[in-house]
């Protein structure tokens, strides 16, 4: 079960750009929002930004799929050229070294559709799949449940892949 507070639409503003360093969707005024906190198996669970080329090459790690353990362990194994996806595997293990070093993020942009949704990260993805290779995939140390800023909509947006 996921454990959630609600959240005015500022106050979400405001921990989307303080604690995620990102910008607030162009949707937040349409979701209800709510801090929650991800435990192994709601983490585990996370769906990836769905993007589309050339947005996200998510999916091109994972033979199509946006399970966050999916995309950790194509990220890990890819051996390819494509000049993006080369880069976005750095930017992703480079995150990886800095929790080796203690370092931790802080929060995760996220979205559901209806109460009951998946959950996809909006924001956040290469930090969520650096935790995900450390944690789950390369088993480098203990998960600790990390917190959420989670936007609820009443229909799905482009960017949730369920």
């Amino acid at each position: 079960m996921l454990e959630i507070e609600p959240l005015n639409i500022d106050r979400a503003r405001k921990l989307i750009k303080e604690k995620c360093h990102e910008s607030p969707p162009d949707w937040i005024q349409w979701a209800k929002w709510f801090r929650c906190l991800l435990g192994t198996e709601g983490f585990i669970a996370l769906l990836v930004f769905n993007g589309g080329r050339p947005l996200s090459g998510w999916q091109e790690y994972s033979n199509g799929s946006y399970n966050i353990v999916d995309v950790a362990i194509g990220l890990r194994d890819y051996q390819g050229t494509t000049p993006d996806l080369v880069a976005g595997k750095r930017r992703v293990l480079e995150y990886e070294k800095r929790m080796q070093m203690g370092e931790f993020p802080q929060v995760l942009c996220l979205v559901r559709t209806g109460a009951k949704g998946r959950i996809t990260l909006f924001e956040t993805n290469k930090r969520a799949v650096a935790l995900c290779l450390f944690h789950f995939v390369e088993k480098k140390g203990p998960y600790r449940p990390i917190e959420g800023i989670l936007g609820q909509t009443e229909k799905r947006l482009p960017i949730q892949s369920q």
